[in-house]
């Protein structure tokens, strides 16, 4: 099957409604959010944030995601095996008609893990990793 990912732009709703109105088979988002403060240093970990109302496939995904990420990064996952239900970045999911994740392969505070985002090699076995994820 072929694939035709879409940039949507807007704020969150109107991002989330046009994935809708394409019927997309899945909603995600990539951030490199930053912790501040002394968590910063501690904040070595990948997980994936899905909505207060997600599906049970939202969840699984979440999960094998960022358990990939941590293999190949060297890393543990965060939240709740890899995931964290609702939070900051529900807003972001909650009105999706589809399973939906935001990445957060690593974060921008973490010193070791900002040299990653900066690593072009690392970005594209990143996104290479959820490619693999939708296609599964």
């Amino acid at each position: 099957m072929i694939y035709k990912p879409r940039l949507l732009t807007g704020n969150y709703w109107d991002r989330q409604r046009e994935a809708n109105d394409l019927n997309a088979i899945c909603y995600y988002e990539q951030h490199f959010n930053s912790i501040g403060g002394p968590s910063a240093l501690t904040a070595d970990y990948a997980c994936c944030v899905v909505a207060s109302n997600a599906s049970a496939t939202s969840k699984a995904w979440g999960r094998d995601l960022a358990t990939r990420w941590a293999t190949q990064l060297e890393t543990r996952t965060g939240g709740n095996s890899g995931i964290i239900v609702g939070g900051r970045g529900n807003g972001n999911l909650k009105h999706t008609d589809m399973p939906a994740i935001i990445g957060e392969s690593c974060f921008c505070s973490h010193p070791k893990q900002a040299n990653w985002i900066r690593d072009s090699a690392i970005q594209v076995a990143l996104a290479r990793t959820v490619v693999r994820t939708i296609r599964e």
